[in-house]
């Protein structure tokens, strides 16, 4: 992987030129239609919906949006995120079917991604795929009565998009959290406030550059805070798996004031 540092970068390149990195290819409609109380479709990106902390589907809430791991599916994480408060669980699906069941964010993983080089080509997968996410959670956001802004969350590849939104769409980004999750040095830059846990011993997404790649962006101002637990692989740890929700309940607080 290249070590070029590129201190807030616009990330999105040509396509979000002129709009500060956030990555827009043609704004979200107010269409609701496809959006019940149970899920559906908006912007074309099918999700499921679940109430969290007691709170009623017509309740103005903070929407966290959990986005899943490569070759798994919505129903996997929809019941998941208990304890984190009064809020709104948004779990959209990836966009390209997985040969091993499931579905992608992206065609390659991060490991792959950095094995062939990040072309443009590359880049312009990772910005089409935060583009899709980031006018549906904008279509659902006004679709729902929504406190603040979206909190993005995911683990591996999940977490990559978690992080790829802080970044290139981090306007419409009230939080993230992101487990055992890294990006292309090439798209690091400017984000929203963010939550990095990952685990020691990972190597699907490796330890050390998650962590370089978090301190060079620490240094650079961006509010980012990168917690390190103990691990042997890139499976979750208990304790990453209770400070996750803790993590995401600390936004829902931060937002629900708002």
């Amino acid at each position: 992987m290249s070590r070029r540092w590129i201190p807030w970068a616009a990330g999105a390149g040509a396509v979000a030129a002129g709009l500060g990195g956030v990555a827009i290819v043609r704004a979200a409609t107010r269409d609701c239609s496809g959006a019940t109380d149970d899920g559906g479709v908006v912007e074309g990106v099918p999700y499921l919906e679940r109430m969290r902390g007691g709170a009623a589907p017509t309740e103005r809430v903070p929407m966290v949006v959990i986005l899943h791991p490569r070759d798994a599916t919505p129903a996997g994480y929809a019941g998941g995120m208990n304890g984190i408060g009064r809020a709104r669980l948004v779990v959209p699906q990836g966009a390209y079917d997985s040969p091993l069941g499931g579905y992608l964010w992206t065609p390659k993983g991060l490991k792959a991604t950095v094995a062939d080089g990040f072309d443009d080509d590359e880049r312009r997968q990772w910005t089409d795929a935060v583009a899709r996410l980031e006018r549906f959670v904008t279509a659902l956001a006004r679709c729902r009565p929504t406190a603040g802004d979206p909190i993005v969350t995911g683990s591996s590849q999940g977490a990559e998009m978690a992080l790829a939104m802080a970044t290139l769409a981090r306007r419409r980004v009230g939080g993230a959290v992101a487990v055992n999750g890294d990006m292309p040095t090439e798209l690091w830059g400017r984000m929203a406030p963010t939550v990095m846990l990952n685990g020691t011993g990972d190597t699907t997404v490796p330890f050390a550059t998650a962590k370089q790649h978090a301190d060079m962006a620490i240094a650079a101002g961006a509010p980012l805070r990168f917690e390190a637990f103990p691990s042997s692989g890139h499976n979750l740890t208990g304790a990453q798996t209770s400070a996750w929700r803790a993590r995401v309940g600390d936004f829902v607080a931060q937002q629900t004031s708002r």
